[in-house]
């Protein structure tokens, strides 16, 4: 299922602008519960909130918590108390 779901998410995503920035924190938030394992999705998700300054359109919650998934992913020993 996911080999459909993740390349039709990942041109969705390509095309977003600012006005899809909600979405975009959204899909991110979903894939980190998810612990999707895709790097060409993680890729399109960080392109777009660094490079093209999505990020400045969220707020430092959404922030926070992406940050808090992505060192979770890197590192599965990290502990959650």
């Amino acid at each position: 299922m996911y080999s459909v779901i993740i390349p039709i998410t990942i041109e969705y995503i390509n095309v977003f602008t600012i006005q899809n920035a909600c979405s975009l924190g959204e899909i991110a938030i979903s894939a980190a519960k998810l612990n999707l394992q895709s790097e060409s999705l993680w890729e399109a998700i960080f392109k777009k909130l660094d490079t093209q300054n999505i990020y400045k359109y969220h707020s430092h919650q959404l922030l926070l918590y992406l940050k808090f998934q992505v060192i979770v992913k890197l590192n599965p020993h990290t502990q959650t108390n």
